[in-house]
Protein backbone atom coordinates (compact mmCIF):
# COMPACT_ATOMS: atom_id res chain seq x y z
CA UNK A 1 0.00 0.00 0.00
CA UNK A 2 0.80 3.73 -0.90
CA UNK A 3 -0.70 4.97 2.36
CA UNK A 4 1.47 6.14 4.97
CA UNK A 5 0.71 8.59 7.36
CA UNK A 6 2.72 11.33 6.19
CA UNK A 7 4.71 13.90 8.92
CA UNK A 8 5.85 16.33 6.01
CA UNK A 9 5.07 17.35 2.79
CA UNK A 10 7.70 18.80 0.67
CA UNK A 11 7.32 20.47 -2.87
CA UNK A 12 10.32 19.10 -4.90
CA UNK A 13 10.65 21.34 -8.41
CA UNK A 14 12.94 18.06 -9.67
CA UNK A 15 14.10 19.23 -13.33
CA UNK A 16 10.89 19.27 -15.83
CA UNK A 17 8.92 16.57 -13.40
CA UNK A 18 7.53 18.36 -10.29
CA UNK A 19 6.54 16.16 -7.49
CA UNK A 20 5.67 16.26 -3.94
CA UNK A 21 7.70 14.24 -0.84
CA UNK A 22 5.25 13.12 2.00
CA UNK A 23 7.97 11.04 4.53
CA UNK A 24 6.46 9.18 7.22
CA UNK A 25 8.46 7.38 10.20
CA UNK A 26 9.25 4.36 8.43
CA UNK A 27 8.68 5.04 4.50
CA UNK A 28 9.24 8.09 2.33
CA UNK A 29 6.28 8.97 -0.60
CA UNK A 30 5.81 10.83 -3.75
CA UNK A 31 3.35 12.10 -6.09
CA UNK A 32 3.40 13.96 -9.02
CA UNK A 33 1.00 16.92 -10.82
CA UNK A 34 -0.73 14.17 -12.59
CA UNK A 35 -1.43 11.79 -9.44
CA UNK A 36 1.40 9.55 -9.98
CA UNK A 37 2.41 7.51 -6.49
CA UNK A 38 5.49 5.92 -6.11
CA UNK A 39 7.42 4.25 -2.78
CA UNK A 40 10.53 6.00 -2.37
CA UNK A 41 11.50 4.34 0.77
CA UNK A 42 15.25 3.02 0.24
CA UNK A 43 16.30 -0.08 -0.82
CA UNK A 44 17.89 -1.10 2.68
CA UNK A 45 14.44 -1.00 4.18
CA UNK A 46 12.27 1.04 6.43
CA UNK A 47 13.63 3.94 8.50
CA UNK A 48 13.88 4.17 12.35
CA UNK A 49 12.79 7.89 12.56
CA UNK A 50 10.35 8.44 15.85
CA UNK A 51 7.60 11.26 16.49
CA UNK A 52 10.08 13.73 17.84
CA UNK A 53 12.70 13.40 14.70
CA UNK A 54 11.33 15.93 12.03
CA UNK A 55 12.03 15.15 9.06
CA UNK A 56 14.26 18.23 6.98
CA UNK A 57 14.59 18.90 3.44
CA UNK A 58 16.34 21.09 1.00
CA UNK A 59 17.36 20.92 -2.35
CA UNK A 60 20.73 21.09 -4.46
CA UNK A 61 21.24 20.73 -8.09
CA UNK A 62 17.63 18.86 -9.32
CA UNK A 63 18.38 16.57 -6.08
CA UNK A 64 16.10 16.54 -3.35
CA UNK A 65 18.03 15.19 0.16
CA UNK A 66 16.54 14.56 3.33
CA UNK A 67 17.85 13.68 7.05
CA UNK A 68 15.51 12.75 10.26
CA UNK A 69 18.65 12.70 12.35
CA UNK A 70 18.40 9.00 13.36
CA UNK A 71 18.99 7.62 9.43
CA UNK A 72 21.77 8.57 7.58
CA UNK A 73 20.48 11.60 5.17
CA UNK A 74 19.19 10.36 1.96
CA UNK A 75 18.73 11.86 -1.34
CA UNK A 76 16.75 10.96 -4.42
CA UNK A 77 18.08 12.09 -7.76
CA UNK A 78 14.78 13.69 -9.99
CA UNK A 79 12.54 10.67 -11.11
CA UNK A 80 10.01 8.78 -9.48
CA UNK A 81 11.21 5.53 -10.84
CA UNK A 82 14.01 5.99 -8.23
CA UNK A 83 14.17 5.08 -4.71
CA UNK A 84 16.05 7.31 -1.81
CA UNK A 85 19.90 6.03 -0.93
CA UNK A 86 21.89 7.36 1.62
CA UNK A 87 23.55 10.91 1.27
CA UNK A 88 27.01 10.23 -0.80
CA UNK A 89 30.22 10.70 0.71
CA UNK A 90 28.67 11.50 4.02
CA UNK A 91 30.81 10.11 6.76
CA UNK A 92 29.71 7.19 8.55
CA UNK A 93 27.79 6.66 11.58
CA UNK A 94 27.27 10.28 11.37
CA UNK A 95 23.93 11.68 11.28
CA UNK A 96 22.16 15.65 11.53
CA UNK A 97 19.40 17.03 12.50
CA UNK A 98 19.00 19.86 9.44
CA UNK A 99 20.69 19.59 6.31
CA UNK A 100 20.36 22.75 4.09
CA UNK A 101 21.76 23.94 0.81
CA UNK A 102 23.66 27.53 -0.21
CA UNK A 103 25.62 28.00 -2.81
CA UNK A 104 26.49 24.82 -4.45
CA UNK A 105 27.42 23.51 -0.77
CA UNK A 106 25.67 21.51 2.10
CA UNK A 107 25.45 22.51 5.26
CA UNK A 108 24.54 20.13 8.19
CA UNK A 109 23.55 21.61 11.67
CA UNK A 110 23.51 19.85 15.03
CA UNK A 111 25.74 16.78 13.79
CA UNK A 112 25.96 13.15 15.87
CA UNK A 113 28.57 11.12 15.71
CA UNK A 114 30.33 7.81 17.56
CA UNK A 115 32.13 10.60 19.65
CA UNK A 116 28.57 12.45 21.16
CA UNK A 117 26.58 15.28 19.44
CA UNK A 118 27.71 17.79 18.93
CA UNK A 119 24.70 20.68 19.07
CA UNK A 120 26.96 24.10 17.72
CA UNK A 121 28.28 22.97 14.92
CA UNK A 122 27.89 23.84 11.98
CA UNK A 123 29.73 21.43 9.03
CA UNK A 124 29.44 21.86 4.99
CA UNK A 125 30.52 19.56 2.39
CA UNK A 126 32.63 20.27 -0.43
CA UNK A 127 31.29 22.37 -3.50
CA UNK A 128 29.31 20.14 -5.97
CA UNK A 129 30.15 20.06 -9.34
CA UNK A 130 26.68 20.95 -11.83
CA UNK A 131 23.79 18.34 -11.51
CA UNK A 132 26.16 16.33 -8.56
CA UNK A 133 26.02 16.04 -4.94
CA UNK A 134 29.12 17.18 -3.25
CA UNK A 135 32.16 14.92 -3.03
CA UNK A 136 33.26 15.38 0.16
CA UNK A 137 32.46 16.18 3.83
CA UNK A 138 35.94 15.60 5.60
CA UNK A 139 38.13 18.53 5.19
CA UNK A 140 41.22 17.96 3.59
CA UNK A 141 43.57 19.78 1.59
CA UNK A 142 42.16 18.90 -1.38
CA UNK A 143 39.25 19.99 -0.64
CA UNK A 144 36.77 22.95 0.57
CA UNK A 145 34.53 21.36 3.10
CA UNK A 146 34.86 21.92 6.84
CA UNK A 147 32.96 22.82 10.32
CA UNK A 148 32.96 24.76 12.79
CA UNK A 149 31.46 24.89 16.26
CA UNK A 150 29.13 28.56 17.16
CA UNK A 151 30.25 27.80 20.96
CA UNK A 152 30.18 31.29 21.59
CA UNK A 153 26.97 30.69 22.97
CA UNK A 154 25.28 27.82 25.24
CA UNK A 155 22.16 27.22 22.63
CA UNK A 156 21.99 24.71 19.52
CA UNK A 157 21.82 25.50 16.33
CA UNK A 158 18.30 25.14 14.78
CA UNK A 159 18.51 25.89 10.92
CA UNK A 160 19.51 28.29 8.04
CA UNK A 161 18.80 30.07 5.33
CA UNK A 162 20.04 32.04 2.68
CA UNK A 163 19.86 35.65 2.70
CA UNK A 164 21.15 37.88 -0.27
CA UNK A 165 25.09 36.23 -0.60
CA UNK A 166 25.03 34.99 3.40
CA UNK A 167 24.06 32.41 5.14
CA UNK A 168 22.04 33.11 7.84
CA UNK A 169 22.37 30.25 11.49
CA UNK A 170 19.63 30.31 14.16
CA UNK A 171 20.95 29.15 17.01
CA UNK A 172 18.17 28.92 19.85
CA UNK A 173 20.05 31.89 21.31
CA UNK A 174 21.87 33.76 18.66
CA UNK A 175 21.90 34.24 15.04
CA UNK A 176 24.93 34.31 13.09
CA UNK A 177 26.04 35.35 9.55
CA UNK A 178 27.95 32.46 7.42
CA UNK A 179 29.95 34.24 4.32
CA UNK A 180 32.03 32.39 1.78
CA UNK A 181 35.86 34.06 2.52
CA UNK A 182 37.71 31.57 1.04
CA UNK A 183 41.34 30.55 2.02
CA UNK A 184 42.19 28.66 4.80
CA UNK A 185 38.99 29.61 6.85
CA UNK A 186 36.77 28.80 3.73
CA UNK A 187 33.55 30.10 5.29
CA UNK A 188 33.71 32.94 8.20
CA UNK A 189 30.86 33.29 10.76
CA UNK A 190 30.00 36.90 12.16
CA UNK A 191 27.40 37.59 15.08
CA UNK A 192 24.66 39.49 13.71
CA UNK A 193 22.06 39.05 17.26
CA UNK A 194 24.04 38.05 20.66
CA UNK A 195 20.58 38.12 22.58
CA UNK A 196 18.13 36.23 20.69
CA UNK A 197 17.51 33.36 18.38
CA UNK A 198 15.06 31.12 16.88
CA UNK A 199 12.31 29.77 19.02
CA UNK A 200 12.07 26.56 17.03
Amino acid sequence: SLTISPRELFFCPLNEQAFWIYPGLTKIRAFDIDGTKADITRAAGDYTGTEDRIWYFTYLNGIAILTNNTDLPQFLAPALSNDCADLTDWPAATYAKVIRSFKNFLVALDVTTASGRFGQLVKWSSPADPNALPSAWTAAATNLAGEFPLTKSVGTVLDCLPLGNANIVYKEDSVWVMNFVGGQSIFGFNPMFESFGLLA
